[in-house]
Order: C-alpha cells, then sequence, then structure tokens
C-alpha cells in the first residue's frame, strides 16, 4: 500500500512540472525549426521530461534522442531516473553513455551520453544519422563556441535540405515564447 501511494505521488509531482505545461508549443517548435532553445527554471522539468515528451510524440520511431551532460555523473544519474519513471530497465529503452562505459542496446529510445561521447561518435557519423533528436541539455555550461562549432554548424551545414545555415531558433521560456533569429 505505502509503494503504490508514492507511485501516484511520483506521478502526480511528474505532471506538475512546469515543463509539461508547454508540451504543445515544444512539440510544435521542434516540429517547425532547426535548432530549438529551450529555456526553463531550475527544477521544471527539462532535463527527465523534454525525452520523455518527445518519446511519447513518436520521435524514437526513427531514431534515438540523445541528451547531452556536462559530467559523467548526471548522464548516469539522470539516465536512471528517466528509466524509473518510464518503468523501464535501464539499459533497455533508456541508457547511457560515459567514457569507457556503455549501457544501452538496440532496444535504446533514449540515451544520455557526455558531450566527449557525442564528440567522439562524430568522427564515426558526423551527420548523427542514428538520432532523430540531439538535445544539448545544460548548454549554459559550455561555452558558445563549443555548442556553434562541435554541433550545430556541422549539422547545419552538412545537408543540403535544410537550406541556409542560419535557421530560426524558438526559445520556450516559463514566461512565454521568444523567437530569436542567429
Amino acid at each position: 500500500m505505502v509503494g503504490m501511494a508514492m507511485e501516484e505521488e511520483e506521478k502526480r509531482k511528474k505532471r506538475v512540472l512546469p515543463i509539461n505545461q508547454y508540451e504543445g508549443p515544444i512539440l510544435d517548435a521542434i516540429a517547425n525549426n532547426t535548432v530549438v532553445v529551450i529555456i526553463g527554471d531550475t527544477g521544471s522539468g527539462k532535463t527527465t521530461q523534454l525525452a520523455q515528451i518527445l518519446y511519447r510524440a513518436g520521435y524514437t520511431a526513427n531514431g534515438i534522442v540523445a541528451v547531452t551532460q556536462p559530467r559523467r555523473v548526471a548522464a548516469v544519474s539522470v539516465a536512471r531516473r528517466v528509466a524509473y519513471e518510464m518503468g523501464v530497465q535501464l539499459g533497455d529503452e533508456v541508457g547511457y553513455s560515459i567514457r569507457f562505459e556503455d549501457r544501452t542496446s538496440s532496444k535504446t529510445c533514449i540515451k544520455y551520453l557526455t558531450d566527449g561521447c557525442l564528440l567522439r561518435e562524430c568522427l564515426f557519423d558526423y551527420k548523427f544519422q542514428q538520432y532523430s533528436v540531439i538535445i544539448l541539455d545544460e548548454a549554459h555550461e559550455r561555452s558558445l563556441n563549443t555548442l556553434f562549432h562541435a554541433y550545430v554548424h556541422p549539422l547545419l551545414g552538412a545537408d543540403e535540405n535544410l537550406g541556409e545555415p542560419w535557421q530560426p531558433v524558438t526559445a520556450i521560456h516559463d514566461k512565454g515564447t521568444y523567437c530569436w533569429v542567429y
């Protein structure tokens, strides 16, 4: 009985996270833009909920949703948390990849990994074809040069179908929606 009450409390907390209120606008922004910047307060659910929102919306049907983390401990702990929330075994639908450790499988739909692991994968697949979405979480902890030159610019310039390499960027913030053009 106590276990069920705790489970229901966890589900309730998950539903009230601020990011879940913006699920529709976030999915619209992602569908209509090449690059989307999501800004929210600490504890709003960006790290744990965004990949799950994309999973529920079917973005994992054609590839993995990758979520980068600046540190190994964050990649592991967030992957554990998301696997728990989704009720799946860690390493199956939700996994992680850090230096010297890969806890993923052929069933992995959501993958938390460090920047270094993603950059290493870039050596073999610069278009990141195994991924349907790449989320650069905690972007404020990286330099703008690292973000732009390592990830965004090669992706935008690598495919003629994307058009101009300067696409609109939509930012979703807890206080509203803003459109920026870089």
